[in-house]
């Protein structure tokens, strides 16, 4: 189990994305114009992850005006690490999904993805497909094509083994295939898939194929609309993927990306070394010119500082299927300067409750406009420029804010609840109030849609508004979700649980615990009373001892006769919309018979998701959290032993900067423990010796893999607690990432373990003296096990902490 939901669902309530960077006025005018019509490109990218599109020809495509884009990511990357929160998993699975759908709002594109969960680095497809079941993936690759019909699908990797990580190569191959096979409705009936498609050709990444020949895109090419380049947009774009610590600098003047047609159905079919644009050779009814479908005529007729003057292209390119109404409803929205308005009185409500709305329709453009449909008594009558209608509406919600894919219990690494044939973007805005509206001079009326929000007072950074969020009428959270404690030892210590309520009404609840055999509470319950859309914290004091194992308090409120056992966790950064996740309202906690050295102080440079600091101060160790820029400023040599948490010297420059310092406080006789690091570790001054990191990426990626002790005298496997290989089972996604493949003769080793069918691997722990004290280095993935409260990394953990 992840933190326990520690952040109380208040934080959903918080400053919404900037949206700043999103397409706006002139230039969003001229590139949903330049998209009109049945005959636009469109054009699928492939990958296995958030992070692995290429926003520079993502941008160069969709806002450049060349053609309508799509990215389909297997997973939301839930295997990674964190660099900017405490979320993992499925959590950082939700925040990942907000960081790409942020880069959609930025690019223009839309998001698809796959079932399939991201379990973590694999070093074959064949591996892989242990955990992905090949016809489900297919399926669901199969369907988005459909869905989509792209003309041309691009991937990123190869499908072979040069593409290092399984997933990888899974996607790769995954793209070939629906090349292949979209069109066989013997094998995908149209029942179940959609209507065949056949894509007309296919491109990878131009890196995987040295020999070419290459083609070659420029996307340094200048918007003036924007006032930016296109790899300027493409930078901000990557620049999203905050919890991966993607740092995107643009570059001013020509950028050269290249790719690789691997296949073509076009007759005739355009030499490669000819090409100069991926939608080369496409028939004249999908074809892009420089200036978009009929561009020359839209050039001619639009003015830019009058909006309204494209309105007869527009009207000429009506929809005339349903999966062109989204590009004529933007085009029209630019066009005639509309703006839609969902103003809600606070920022919660119960399901099952209902809210007054109030709505605005501001035409803040030149042509006249009426409302054709609406929820509530809208107002029938002309709109005219300059003018704003308000009504209100009453909205009753049917179901909670939670992400689609979380609704029904993963199987396995696949997600139960089906992939639905619209992309993530779309579904983002679904339940949000929509209204048509007739705009003079276009033959159908223009769908506009608005997030239902609470504005709050104007702040230092100017207009603050929070999403309405339905929720159920009141959460039991607390603030742990998992802890630890000694087995067999007295455990008195206080839990605090936050209730909160979205009732529009105050409230008194009644909140209680239900413990396993050999604990008590006090109290045994506890009696609030909520104000409307206030929280309340109580406090339950949990007293007694357990045997060895995982143990649960179940959390529960009662108010009104109806009882409540759910917890929220806010998934919420200023980057992203705020996302919400629920589970059953509980504590785990997890029993380990492990011994603490008497007199352990640490200081811990915590990571971002990084469960040492709360185990260890569950196991009632003093532990002082230090920010890296405060080292130079710190009596070190008051701690027994200093922690740096995993991939912080990737996060902080300050950490870099002072790891002088820390080396000095080892060699002064302290004890220094640094959690695992990518490739930069092996750069010198990190560590106290040198080490080698090979590629591709190194580690034992299956959490089973056999463990040897290949020094069972180690005082790191026997002080405080000796370890056996007892202690490695129930790990979890890996043993150990980014292993070093040369140490200096400095360090020393005490296991080994391999992954199947590889020689074993002897420097996941490496400890060296440094002048009196000691220098640790270990690539255990213990961060991810103590999240789950493994008991043999709790117990390995304090022994390489313990002077």
């Amino acid at each position: 189990m992840s933190r326990a939901f520690g952040v109380a669902l208040i934080a959903l309530a918080s400053l919404a994305p900037s949206l700043g960077a999103q397409e706006h006025g002139a230039s969003a005018l001229v590139n949903a114009v330049k998209l009109l019509g049945a005959d636009t490109p469109r054009v699928l990218y492939i990958a296995a992850h958030p992070d692995d599109e290429d926003p520079r020809l993502i941008a160069y495509l969709s806002r450049g005006g060349r053609a309508e884009v799509a990215y389909l990511s297997l997973t939301r990357g839930e295997g990674g690490a964190n660099l900017i929160g405490d979320e993992l998993g499925d959590a950082l699975g939700v925040l990942r999904t907000q960081e790409l759908l942020a880069g959609r709002r930025i690019d223009g594109a839309r998001q698809y993805f796959t079932r399939a969960y991201d379990f973590g680095f694999s070093k074959s497809a064949a591996e892989a497909y242990t955990h992905w079941p090949r016809d489900s993936l297919l399926n669901d690759v199969i369907r988005v094509v459909r869905a989509f019909r792209p003309h041309v699908i691009v991937a990123t990797f190869s499908g072979t083994p040069r593409d290092n990580h399984g997933q990888h190569q899974v996607s790769g191959r995954l793209a070939r295939d629906a090349y292949d096979l979209a069109d066989d409705v013997a094998r995908f009936p149209i029942a179940q898939f959609g209507a065949p498609w056949t894509p007309l050709k296919l491109y990878r990444n131009a890196g995987f194929f040295p020999d070419g020949p290459h083609l070659a895109i420029n996307v340094g090419e200048y918007d003036p609309l924007s006032g930016m380049s296109l790899d300027e947009i493409a930078s901000r774009t990557r620049s999203q993927h905050k919890s991966q610590g993607v740092r995107e600098n643009h570059r001013l003047g020509d950028v050269t990306i290249r790719y690789y047609r691997e296949a073509s159905r076009l007759t005739p079919e355009v030499p490669r070394e000819q090409e100069t644009s991926i939608l080369d050779g496409l028939s004249a009814t999908s074809r892009q010119s420089s200036n978009g479908p009929g561009g020359d005529a839209f050039a001619r007729e639009l003015d830019v500082r009058s909006p309204a003057s494209a309105i007869p292209f527009i009207a000429r390119h009506a929809p005339r299927a349903e999966s062109e109404r989204a590009r004529y409803d933007r085009a029209g929205i630019a066009a005639t300067g509309l703006a839609f308005e969902a103003i809600a009185p606070r920022t919660f409500v119960a399901i099952g409750d209902s809210i007054v709305l109030d709505y605005a329709l501001h035409n803040r453009g030149t042509i006249a406009v009426r409302i054709d449909s609406a929820a509530g008594a809208f107002p029938s009558e002309t709109v005219a420029p300059g003018r704003t209608v308000r009504w209100k509406a009453t909205l009753r919600p049917a179901h909670r804010l939670q992400p689609w894919w979380l609704q029904r219990p993963r199987a396995g690494d696949m997600f139960a609840t089906p992939p639905p044939t619209q992309s993530d973007d779309e579904l983002a805005q679904a339940d949000w109030p929509r209204i048509r509206v007739s705009v003079a001079g276009l033959p159908q009326p223009v769908a506009i849609s608005a997030r239902p929000v609470y504005r709050l007072l104007e702040g230092f950074y100017g207009d603050t508004i929070a999403p309405l969020v339905a929720a159920p009428g009141l959460t039991v959270t607390p603030a742990q979700g998992m802890a630890v404690a000694r087995a067999g030892s007295r455990l008195d210590r206080d839990f605090y649980v936050t209730v909160m309520s979205s009732f529009d009404s105050e409230r008194r609840v009644t909140v209680d615990v239900e413990l396993p055999p050999g604990l008590s509470a006090t109290p045994s319950s506890a009696e609030v009373v909520i104000p409307a859309g206030a929280r309340r914290t109580v406090a339950f004091r949990i007293a007694g001892s357990m045997p060895p194992g995982a143990h649960r308090l179940r959390l529960r409120a009662k108010s009104n006769g109806e009882v409540f056992d759910e917890s929220v966790r806010a998934v919420a950064y200023p980057h992203v919309f705020p996302q919400a996740m629920y589970a059953p309202a509980g504590i785990t906690l997890h029993a380990v018979p492990v011994d603490v050295p008497v007199g352990l102080r640490v200081g811990y440079i915590a990571g971002k998701a990084d469960f040492g600091p709360q185990v260890l101060t569950d196991l009632g160790v003093p532990v002082t959290l230090i920010e890296p820029a405060e080292i130079p400023r710190i009596d070190l040599s008051r701690f027994s032993v200093i922690v740096v948490g995993p991939r912080m010297y990737e996060a902080s420059a300050d950490l870099v900067e002072h790891n002088g310092r820390l080396l000095e406080y080892a060699g002064n006789g302290g004890r220094l423990v640094v959690q695992f690091g990518q490739y930069m570790m092996a750069n010198a001054g990190i560590l106290p010796y040198p080490i080698t990191i090979s590629r591709p990426r190194p580690g034992v990626t299956d959490e089973n893999a056999p463990v040897v002790i290949t020094d069972p005298a180690a005082r790191e496997l026997t002080y405080p607690n000796r370890i056996t290989l007892a202690d490695f089972d129930g790990w979890v996604q890996e043993r150990a990432a980014f292993i070093p493949s040369a140490f200096d003769p400095r360090y020393r080793t005490m296991i080994a373990m391999n992954d199947p069918g590889e020689q074993p691997v002897q420097s996941s722990i490496l400890v060296a003296p440094v002048g009196r004290g000691t220098h640790v280095y270990t690539t255990l993935a213990l961060f991810r096990q103590l999240e789950e409260g493994v008991p043999g990394a709790v117990r390995l953990f304090v022994n390489l902490l313990s002077p």
